[in-house]
C-alpha cells in the first residue's frame, strides 16, 4: 500500500492525505476527489487523486485483481 501525498499550492510543501491504496485502487480511483486539510497552511485543499505523487507513480504499474482501498 501507498499514501497518498499532494502538494500544497500555497506552501509546495507535501500533504500526506492519510489515504493509503494499492496501485490497483489508484487505477480504479483516479478519477475522484479528495479534501485534505494542510497542516501548514491551515486551509482545506481539493486535488483530484490523479494529482497525488502515490499516483503518478502507480500509473506505471499494470492493474490486477480487486482494488484496496484503506482511509488511515
Amino acid at each position: 500500500m501507498e499514501c497518498l501525498k499532494f502538494i500544497c499550492p500555497n506552501t509546495q510543501h507535501p500533504i500526506d492525505s492519510g489515504i493509503e491504496a494499492d496501485v490497483r485502487a489508484f487505477h480504479v480511483i483516479e478519477s475522484q476527489n479528495v479534501q485534505v486539510k494542510c497542516p501548514r497552511c491551515g486551509a482545506t485543499h481539493c486535488f483530484s487523486f490523479k494529482d497525488g505523487l502515490a499516483a503518478k507513480v502507480a500509473r506505471g504499474v499494470a492493474a490486477a485483481s480487486a482494488p484496496s482501498v484503506r482511509h488511515a
